[in-house]
C-alpha cells in the first residue's frame, strides 16, 4: 500500500458494503489458492464473470 492516502498511512481499507466472512473466504483462496469448500470454486467463476463481464449489481 503505498501512495499519497489515508489508507496508506493507516494501513487499513474499510469496506463497509462487504461482510467479513466473504472476504475472508476470498481471501484465503487468494492467498492459499485452495477454497475452504470445493462449491466455492464454481461459486467464484460464476460471480467472478459476473462481476468483470456483465459489470451488473446483483443485490
Amino acid at each position: 500500500m503505498n501512495g499519497n492516502w489515508a489508507e496508506s498511512t493507516d494501513r487499513i481499507v474499510k469496506l463497509p458494503e462487504d461482510r467479513v466472512e466473504i472476504f475472508e473466504t476470498h481471501l484465503n483462496l487468494v492467498y492459499t489458492g485452495n477454497p475452504q469448500h470445493s462449491y466455492l470454486v464454481l461459486l467464484y467463476r460464476l460471480l467472478s464473470t459476473h462481476f468483470l463481464y456483465l459489470n451488473k449489481d446483483i443485490r
